[in-house]
Parts: structure tokens; sequence; C-alpha cells
């Protein structure tokens, strides 16, 4: 048996009219929902790989204290999925971030490459920062990510 994490859902499946759970799998995701790691996100600052590290993931116990902080990193990513300013960033309309959606240790990451690195500026970052913290507000988290230099194999790592 698998489990579907909480990360991949836009709805919170205590509330959905729509959820395909029974009552008891709907409670075992709850529960299996896992702890943040708010000490891995701190190690990223110390990595080569990583551009920029913002906010601090705070600890939220397994179960629903995090699966609720899951809910509220996935609304905030498919909110900036939405936004105009953000979708200049990307890779497909001439920018630098080829990636982003929610970590399961409890952040954004934003991701680009090797080839795309050199475009980024510090305005970007900051601009990014301030595109991501408007929804992380609206959701109720204070500001969580990373933006990445990744080749192949770190992407494919990151993306566990």
């Amino acid at each position: 048996m698998s489990l579907i994490s909480p990360v991949l859902g836009e709805e919170d499946l205590r509330k959905s009219v729509e959820n395909p759970y029974t009552e008891e799998e709907t409670k075992l995701i709850i529960d299996s929902t896992k702890q943040t790691n708010p000490t891995a996100f701190l190690s990223y600052s110390k990595n080569d790989n990583i551009l920029a590290v913002y906010g601090e993931v705070p600890l939220k116990n397994k179960g629903v204290e995090s699966y609720e902080w899951w809910l509220a990193i996935s609304n905030t990513v498919d909110e900036i999925a939405e936004d105009e300013a953000f979708g200049k960033y990307l890779a497909r309309n001439g920018g630098s971030i080829i990636g982003y959606g929610p970590c399961s240790e409890g952040y954004i990451i934003i991701q680009t490459d090797q080839e795309l690195r050199s475009k980024i500026t510090q305005n970007d970052l900051e601009q990014i920062q301030k595109i991501v913290d408007k929804y992380a507000e609206k959701n109720g988290w204070f500001l969580v990510y990373r933006l990445l230099k990744i080749s192949s194999a770190m992407l494919f790592e990151s993306l566990k």
C-alpha cells in the first residue's frame, strides 16, 4: 500500500467533497504526514549549489500539524503558478526558473540550471521573494524557499 503525500493535494482531504479516500484512509494519510525538517533546511545555506535561502522552516510535528503546513505550502504554490509577475521568471517565458514546487521537508523549492543561473540577478531574487511572500502571507505562513543552481543529477535527487 502506498500513501499519497498531502503535498500533492490541492484541497484539505478532511473538507473535500471529492475525497476519494475512506475516512480511515484519510486519517492514515494525515497521521502519516512526516514532521518538517528545520535543520536540513538551514544546512542548505552552506551548499555551493544554493543561490539563496530565505526564511526558516518551523518545526511541525508529524500528523495534523504538518499536514496543515503542507496544505498552506501547496496553496501558495498553486497561487504563484497563476501570478503573471512570477510567470516572467519561468524558462518557457525567457526567464531562469525551470521548476518549482513544495518540498517534502517543508518548504518551496525554486530551481534553475547551470546555463540559466547566469541570468539571475539580485533584483530577480528579491522580486521572486516578494511574489512568494505575498502568497505565503495570504496562506498564513512565512516565506520558506530556496533557489537552486542544479545539474540534472541534483534535479533528480531534489525531486525525490
